[in-house]
C-alpha cells in the first residue's frame, strides 16, 4: 500500500540572484517547505550542492536567513 501526501503551495518560475538560481516556497510550515525541496534536490537532473535558505516572507533583503543543505 502506498500513501501519497501532497502539500500544495505557491511557487514561481525561479529567478537568478547572484551565482545561484532560486525558487521560491512559501505557504506551509517550515518542516513541510524543507521535505519538498528536499525532493527535489534528491532528483537526478538538479546538481549537488542544493540548499534552501529559510527565511521570513517579509524579511528586508533576499539571501538572507538560515542555510540548510539538501536533500535533508
Amino acid at each position: 500500500m502506498a500513501l501519497l501526501i501532497e502539500v500544495h503551495v505557491p511557487y514561481d518560475e525561479g529567478t537568478s540572484f547572484g551565482d545561484y538560481f532560486v525558487f521560491f516556497l512559501a505557504g506551509a510550515d517550515e518542516e513541510s517547505l524543507l521535505a519538498a525541496g528536499s525532493r527535489v534536490a534528491a532528483l537526478g537532473c538538479v546538481p549537488a550542492g542544493a540548499f534552501a535558505l529559510v527565511t521570513d516572507t517579509e524579511a528586508p533583503d533576499m539571501g538572507t536567513g538560515h542555510r540548510v543543505d539538501l536533500p535533508i
